[in-house]
């Protein structure tokens, strides 16, 4: 049952209403004051600051081919210069920071030697600091006064510059520091044909953390955690760093060392692999990259891979084995492609059945490896066959020829 509520009722109960309301909104306002004071403006202001902020700058990395063309006696030195640089922005509340970080010099690879029976310098290097001053101690190399430099004839590895290098800013602007490089093959007018045609790769590291190689684990091992998986995977991408989508099936550590320097995804298909490296640049293969893609267990092999993406990332310089190292790769794919023109081969002693069963039974099947190299030690002729074994490749790994016939 309903009650009627008459006009002077409902007159009454709105005044209620305004009554209480006011005397909350004075109630608030009394506490309010008695919390803020008796200030003159009662507004509450924010503002907001840029906390200091570390950054670098890369420069382009160092590398020298020698050949005849571009050094020969009574030429010049061969030479190449690069600068990084690190950046450090002030907080904009005190206009004041300080921070510190290391330099690295990393040679990637080295193939040089000494050509004359006293060691005279023929790979320089010349550091000038963000002072302005030529470097002449550096742990673990040799300064040669007369040409005022290191020498790293035959250096190899990471090499630290420079430790908890400071760096102080005044300005939100920032402040800058350069590091240059300069590296140089020195003509000694002597017979140095011994020099042709080798390289030399390096990279400059500007860092707060420590600087640490990116290498994939031992053979096989990297993709033990999607071993169930391995014969369903499609494709394989190599890349220098990897943001996470969230809808990843699986993250796992696949770096040798176990600190998370390469890591390895699968989609959430679970038929593709992506392996990361931490940003360096590159990710080094394995010593022992025996089976890398691949598998000691039948079952457990990629034999339905299409492609493996990205191999320029991955640095073969110290790779001595590479036994089985795709072993039935794409064994039971339609197209099988790869490209590993960029690797360097120089110290591998094995490649035993390295492309064996690869794409047997695709239509499509391309893979591009290598220049030849002198310093390669193998002698191996491949012939891997197509479908029904009527088309059939061979590859010869010595001069790298690669070609294809038929049986029909």
């Amino acid at each position: 049952m309903y009650q009627v509520i008459d006009k002077k009722s409902r007159l009454s109960i709105m005044i209620l209403i305004v009554v209480m309301f006011t005397l909350v909104i004075t109630v608030s306002y009394a506490y309010f004051q008695s919390t803020v004071g008796d200030a003159a403006v009662t507004n509450v202001g924010i503002r907001t600051y840029k906390s200091d902020s570390l950054s670098f700058i890369k420069g382009e990395d160092l590398a020298l081919d020698v050949f005849e063309g571009n050094f020969a006696q009574g030429m010049g030195n061969v030479s190449s210069t690069t600068t990084s640089s690190a950046i450090l922005r002030a907080n904009t509340k005190t206009l004041e920071a300080t921070d510190y970080y290391d330099v690295y010099f990393h040679i990637i690879k080295n193939n040089f030697e000494y050509t004359t029976n006293n060691h005279e310098t023929e790979l320089l290097l010349k550091v000038v600091n963000p002072d302005g001053e030529y470097l002449t101690e550096v742990e673990g190399l040799t300064y040669n006064n007369e040409l005022q430099g290191f020498d790293i004839t035959t250096e190899s590895g990471i090499i630290l510059i420079a430790e908890d290098y400071e760096i102080l800013s005044y300005s939100a602007a920032g402040e800058k520091q350069d590091w240059i490089f300069e590296l140089s093959f020195i003509n000694l007018d002597t017979d140095q044909s011994m020099n042709a045609g080798k390289t030399i790769d390096t990279k400059i590291v500007l860092t707060k953390d420590d600087y640490v190689i990116s290498t994939l684990s031992q053979g096989s091992s990297w993709s033990n955690e999607i071993e169930n998986q391995k014969a369903y995977i499609t494709d394989i991408n190599i890349v220098d760093s990897y943001k996470p989508t969230g809808k990843e099936s699986k993250k796992w550590d696949c770096s040798d060392s176990e600190n998370e320097s390469v890591t390895c995804y699968l989609d959430s298909t679970q038929k593709i692999v992506t392996i990361a490296g931490n940003g360096t640049g590159h990710i080094f293969a394995n010593s022992d990259s025996s089976y890398l893609f691949s598998d000691l267990d039948e079952n457990k092999q990629f034999k339905s891979l299409k492609t493996i993406s990205g191999l320029n990332f991955l640095k073969t310089t110290n790779v001595s084995n590479m036994h089985s190292m795709f072993l039935n790769a794409g064994y039971n794919s339609a197209n099988f492609s790869i490209n590993i023109s960029s690797w360097d081969t120089s110290k591998v002693v094995d490649m035993d059945y390295m492309f064996d069963g690869v794409g047997m039974n695709a239509s499509s099947w391309n893979i591009v490896i290598p220049p030849s190299n002198e310093n390669d030690s193998y002698n191996d002729i491949i012939t891997i066959y197509g479908a029904n074994e009527n088309v059939y490749y061979t590859l010869n790994l010595d001069s790298r020829e690669f070609s294809v016939a038929s049986n029909v």
